[in-house]
């Protein structure tokens, strides 16, 4: 499912008011985005549209009378077999995460991570106070990353803490209230370190961004 299909209006609501609430506590700038994939894993539906050809190929071998195959017979059938081992990989995302590997699935979420918070201007503040939360869905990963300032105020466990909590809304089908009560837990943490000024302004809008 893209991601602009799972979020309702109501959903993206809720996000946007809990940013505005831990925003209400703290000077950071809170980012929540959400991607469909953090990558197209070409190489994931190579290695099954190569299986499907080579089990087509074998296959036709079988059948064909006195395992013999015609040229253009077998052209044409391996042709659809990588087709159809493309298409399978797509349309079964179980597929395509076992070949595509869970370590590679952890970089490339990290990698979108980090796009995003370049993209959204996390990275700009003028405090070097953004935080970009992020939920890549094909993956089924969350990332959270923090620019100088919230490093030097979140500790490795409160980094894991409020990825935890997006994690938890993904897995129990609920990715909206981990998304609110990850964002919540961020403005917590930082409320301490950076109080909101009363003359603070937004530099960001508190929108969810949405990567289809």
């Amino acid at each position: 499912m893209r991601a602009s299909e799972l979020f309702s209006d109501t959903d993206r609501q809720a996000i946007e008011d809990a940013v505005r609430e831990a925003e209400g506590r703290t000077s950071a700038e809170i980012v929540p985005v959400v991607a469909t994939a953090s990558d197209r894993y070409r190489r994931a539906e190579d290695i099954m549209a190569v299986w499907c050809a080579v089990m087509a190929y074998v296959v036709l071998g079988i059948v064909s009378p006195e395992h013999q195959i015609d040229f253009w017979e077998g052209f044409l059938v391996l042709g659809l077999a990588l087709g159809a081992g493309v298409l399978l990989a797509n349309r079964v995302p179980a597929i395509k995460r076992l070949l595509a590997g869970q370590a590679d699935m952890e970089g490339r979420a990290f990698a979108g991570a980090v796009r995003a918070f370049r993209t959204f201007g996390a990275g700009d503040t003028k405090g070097r106070t953004g935080v970009v939360i992020y939920v890549s869905l094909f993956e089924r990963r969350a990332v959270v990353l923090g620019d100088a300032a919230i490093g030097q105020a979140l500790s490795p466990a409160d980094y894991a803490a409020i990825r935890d909590l997006l994690l938890e809304g993904l897995r129990a089908g609920k990715p909206a209230e981990g998304f609110v009560a990850a964002i919540r837990r961020t403005g917590q943490l930082l409320a301490k370190a950076f109080p909101r000024d009363p003359g603070d302004v937004d530099e960001i809008a508190n929108t969810l961004r949405i990567l289809d």
